[in-house]
């Protein structure tokens, strides 16, 4: 985990001339495991059980018979390999993802940085059209989803889920969403966010 001077080192090539940053946040780094890549893992050794007893029988069939049954061995081999990489693979991924992911909220927009080498920057204006939500763990950790809607009333519920305008409807996996994950204080954050939306509301 990266102190907060250095994420706004990091970011600070990325910001215009007048543009502050406000909050900095990024994943836990610190754990090579999570819960979803926990999930990936489970399916992946279920998905390599079975391709390696497939290949296994596969196998004892083409030494007795020959021929053709050689070409059942060779279908199994990729989804061996697909298996190894659910395991293996996907969960290195995915914490040198959480790793090198950085998020900043700034005076003028939303943005997530994803990368050490090749980076990707993505940016979310911040206006009077923007809502909100967040979801925040028992560990106090949690995550807040962005998207664009009509802005009415900040509601919660039972303390874990906060919106601030329109339900989001449309916010997965779309262009015009974001997702801060697992960030440190998202409480804070979300008083950060709702204030520069506030902000563009009343400048609006």
């Amino acid at each position: 985990m990266n102190s907060t001077g250095d994420l706004r080192y990091e970011l600070s090539s990325e910001l215009r001339s007048d543009e502050n940053i406000l909050w900095t946040g990024q994943p836990d780094g610190s754990k090579l495991f999570t819960a979803g890549s926990g999930c990936l893992m489970g399916f992946g050794l279920f998905w390599l059980t079975f391709s390696l007893f497939w290949e296994s029988i596969a196998i004892k069939a083409a030494l007795t018979q020959g021929g053709g049954a050689w070409g059942m061995v060779l279908f199994g081999i990729p989804f061996v390999l697909i298996g190894l990489g659910l395991v293996v693979g996907l969960p290195f991924a995915d914490y040198n993802t959480r790793k090198n992911t950085v998020y900043a909220i700034t005076s003028q927009r939303v943005i997530v940085k994803i990368g050490a080498k090749m980076n990707k920057v993505t940016s979310y204006l911040i206006t009077s059209q923007m809502s909100i939500q967040k979801f925040v763990q028992p560990s106090g950790r949690g995550a807040i989803k962005i998207g664009y809607g009509r802005p009415l009333v900040t509601t919660t519920v039972n303390g874990k889920l906060t919106e601030f305008g329109t339900p989001l409807q449309n916010v997965s996996n779309t262009e015009n969403s974001a997702l801060l994950n697992d960030i440190e204080d998202p409480d804070y954050a979300e008083r950060v966010l709702i204030s520069q939306i506030e902000r563009a509301q009343s400048l609006a």
